[in-house]
């Protein structure tokens, strides 16, 4: 039977109460999110079609363990029969998050009536998996592989296409059965992120002033992977005759960044996992750079004077404007220096050009050369616009996903001082 996709979404509740004034009081209603997988199924035979049209039918109640097909494990040592640990790379340890059962596939020329079995997990530890039952055959790295196992329940309606009279194309959703075992993988596999170039290019903080920052890098492929949108906390009164005023709840502007994110490596998916567990969807705040040229130096960044000088006017636009901003600096070198600002004024220098000077208020540990800057982009403290998150695969390690952050006013520690983070 050929699989064509697969889709995992982890689902959170979050209950929001928005004050007057723009503040928001979060309620987490889940303590675990609600995990589905949707795979596409094209039937190859006769009897497969009949299997699928069969499936769709079983009771709602009944539990299946279904197979992880996006979440394989290879072999890293030969294991001999009658052995009871296998040994895998720790960075792909999260695939077995709450697995406790899982099947072993050995790629073999020759048949044999126990090439693939199934196993339940007596344990884990960091890079092993022990077995309840002995290997019944020797395994091979390169020639094995691990399938993990969740218990799931389908979920309705159900729908199928026929092809002609004997072939079938459908879409099966899965529920995941919501527990969690207490045997399960170390837990720092499941706070830890892997190392991976791509998950922090320019070796952000992952955390910074308590709390996550989002340090995956968004697609700039296509011209809708990335879009803003900016709101304002304000209420239009009109009373119908032509004539209408603004209710100005706050003087802010509320940024929504949507990104599309190719993850092109399983510990980056995993990896996203492991962020999306830890804001718990709407429900916790975050930093996330913008990820766009928001200001554009005209001159070095100096350690003594703390300003930025930039030709574009931006002080008449954010004269007004109460929102505290950060900005992080991303240098040539794969560096990334986090600063305050401040205030912003128009000024005319010595060149007889006019010039939009903007206040660091933050400590400055380097002088930073404008011919090693590449982008300064502002630093937003933001939650996700969604309990959702969908990872669509292309392959078992290539997943995309789309997010939205939208920009908040949860109260902020201290900012006085800036932070500069090496590679």
């Amino acid at each position: 039977m050929s699989g064509q996709k697969i889709t995992e979404k982890l689902s959170y509740l979050t209950d929001i109460i928005t004050s007057y004034d723009g503040h928001e009081q979060r309620i987490k209603l889940r303590q675990y999110p609600r995990h589905y997988y949707s795979y596409d199924y094209s039937a190859m035979s006769k009897y497969e079609a009949q299997w699928l049209r069969a499936m769709l039918r079983i009771p709602q109640q009944e539990t299946y363990y279904i197979p992880m097909w996006h979440n394989i494990l290879y072999i890293q040592e030969e294991a001999y029969k009658d052995s009871t640990v296998l040994y895998i790379d720790p960075d792909y340890m999260y695939n077995l998050k709450d697995c406790t059962v899982i099947e072993v596939f050995a790629h073999d020329d020759v048949p044999s009536t126990n090439a693939n079995f199934y196993t339940p997990v007596k344990r884990y530890g960091g890079g092993f998996i022990g077995l309840v039952r002995r290997l019944p055959r020797n395994l091979m790295p390169g020639a094995s592989w691990i399938i993990p196992l969740k218990p799931c329940r389908l979920q309705s309606p159900y729908e199928l296409n026929y092809i002609y009279s004997n072939g079938t194309e459908t879409t099966i959703n899965f529920e995941e059965v919501l527990y969690h075992p207490q045997m399960n993988i170390p837990m720092e596999f499941e706070i830890n992120y892997s190392s991976t170039e791509y998950f922090n290019k320019y070796n952000l903080p992952t955390t910074y002033n308590g709390r996550e920052v989002f340090t995956f890098l968004p697609d700039f492929v296509n011209d809708d992977d990335a879009k803003m949108s900016v709101n304002k906390n304000i209420v239009r009164v009109d009373n119908t005759t032509g004539l209408f005023t603004y209710d100005m709840k706050n003087t802010k502007s509320y940024d929504t960044h949507t990104f599309t994110i190719t993850m092109g490596d399983k510990r980056l998916i995993n990896n996203m996992h492991i962020f999306f567990n830890k804001v718990c969807g709407r429900f916790k705040s975050f930093y996330t750079p913008t990820w766009a040229n928001d200001i554009e130096p005209s001159f070095d960044i100096n350690k003594e004077e703390k300003v930025i000088y930039t030709r574009v006017q931006l002080a008449q636009y954010y004269k007004y404007n109460a929102r505290s901003r950060l900005i992080v600096v991303f240098t040539k070198d794969y560096k990334s220096h986090i600063f305050k600002i401040g205030e912003m004024e128009s000024i005319t220098l010595e060149d007889k050009l006019d010039y939009t000077k903007i206040y660091i208020t933050s400590d400055i540990k380097e002088t930073i050369p404008k011919n090693k800057i590449f982008m300064i982009s502002y630093l937003q403290l933001v939650r996700l616009d969604s309990d959702d998150i969908e990872f669509d695969y292309e392959t078992n390690v290539v997943a995309k996903t789309e997010l939205s952050f939208k920009e908040v006013d949860d109260d902020e520690p201290n900012l006085n001082t800036g932070t500069t983070v090496n590679s």
